[in-house]
């Protein structure tokens, strides 16, 4: 029983730790560029929802590089491919909604230009009648609520 006890406090640490640097540097940057806050630069007002198929599940490092812990989306949609940020491993591994290239998504997010790149911070991806959500109605990240 202590066993269980200790993994789930470090399970729980562990998300925590995770949660709270991804919120402070969520972008890949390399060459002395600064860290991209994807948090801070999702906005409402550039919200869409688009439909397409996933073409690659891809683990990142946000932040100055280190091992990955972030997770997004490769997605082709009828107009454009399109990367789709979802949010720290942790958080979305735990969740019931898992990504294969192949799978047809919906994908409600706020666009963005990053490094000369288009990409959407995604608020929720529906693959069938699942649905990954990973911002509130307000833009808010869900796992910070936590």
């Amino acid at each position: 029983m202590r066993k269980i006890r200790f993994g789930l406090l470090l399970s729980i640490l562990s998300l925590f730790l995770v949660s709270g640097s991804w919120a402070q540097n969520v972008g890949e940057s390399g060459g002395g560029e600064a860290p991209i806050h994807f948090s801070r630069m999702y906005d409402l007002k550039t919200v869409e929802t688009l439909s397409g198929e996933v073409t690659a599940v891809e683990k990142f490092s946000p932040g100055r590089g280190g091992p990955p812990q972030g997770l997004r989306l490769r997605v082709k949609f009828p107009q454009e491919s399109l990367l789709v940020i979802l949010g720290p491993i942790v958080y979305v591994e735990q969740q019931n909604v898992k990504f294969a290239a192949g799978d047809r998504v919906d994908v409600k997010g706020s666009r963005m230009t990053v490094r000369g790149e288009p990409l959407i911070v995604a608020a929720e991806v529906k693959k069938g009648d699942q649905v990954l959500k990973m911002r509130n109605a307000n833009g808010e990240a869900i796992w910070l609520a936590r």
